[in-house]
């Protein structure tokens, strides 16, 4: 039983660091695209659907740089 409660503890230290840099990560690289978003949006008139399909596509390749700096933040 002491192992388990040793992982969870651990797991605990690490998941929150974890969340807040791969959040603030994110944020950050994203900032640079969202000009680009918006300029789409308000000079070519593209709908605000169409561009949040376009930065939910963005996502997965942000998250190939973000999270394996999150998880050093974490560790």
């Amino acid at each position: 039983m002491l192992p388990g409660k040793i992982y969870r503890y651990i797991a605990g230290e690490i998941v929150t660091p974890f969340l807040l840099g791969l959040t603030v990560f994110t944020f950050v690289l994203l900032m640079g695209r969202m000009l680009r978003l918006a300029e789409l949006m308000i000079n070519k008139g593209v709908p605000f659907v169409e561009v949040f399909k376009l930065f939910a596509y963005l996502l997965p390749s942000f998250f190939v740089i973000t999270v394996p700096l999150a998880f050093l933040l974490g560790i």
